[in-house]
């Protein structure tokens, strides 16, 4: 079995993932209308800018078996503009939860990062957040340990 995943128009799956979601119940709602309104409402309002949209079928049969989104967020603390891509809505059908579809997806999000000029941070610069007068969380010189429960930067 082969899957093809490719990046798309959000406004054109747009119908296909909403029933995707509402097949699997994924979102809170009592109705595939309400499924509608979840999705105009993350499409319009989560994202700085169009949100990014990567998708997985089946080769043979073209069933969407998986599903990633990746939000654009720009922060500003002081004088200072932090671009990230927060992923978000990954969703793989159940039948295909054990194959290698979500951290396929997954990659899309690293891919993405890699090429866009968003704020990178290397381990020894992830410092325990700290309250700007923005209240956005700034850097200090408290560092992160594997244990802690810092609020670290997305590294999609």
């Amino acid at each position: 079995m082969s899957f093809e995943f490719k990046r798309v128009d959000p406004q054109m799956v747009r119908e296909e993932v909403v029933n995707f979601f509402w097949q699997q119940r994924h979102w809170p709602g009592d109705t595939i209308d309400d499924y509608y309104r979840m999705w105009d409402w993350r499409y319009r309002a989560l994202s700085d800018g169009p949100p990014l949209v990567y998708i997985a079928r089946v080769k043979d049969t073209r069933e969407l078996v998986g599903h990633i989104r990746i939000y654009r967020r720009t922060f500003r603390c002081g004088n200072v503009d932090l671009k990230f891509c927060v992923p978000g809505n990954l969703l793989v059908h159940p039948d295909w939860q054990k194959n290698i579809i979500g951290a396929r997806l997954a990659m899309f999000v690293q891919r993405w990062w890699n090429h866009a000029s968003l704020t990178r941070f290397s381990r020894s610069e992830i410092r325990m957040p700290t309250r700007c007068s923005f209240g956005l969380a700034s850097l200090s010189s408290e560092r992160c340990t594997p244990m802690s429960t810092c609020a670290r930067p997305v590294r999609c």
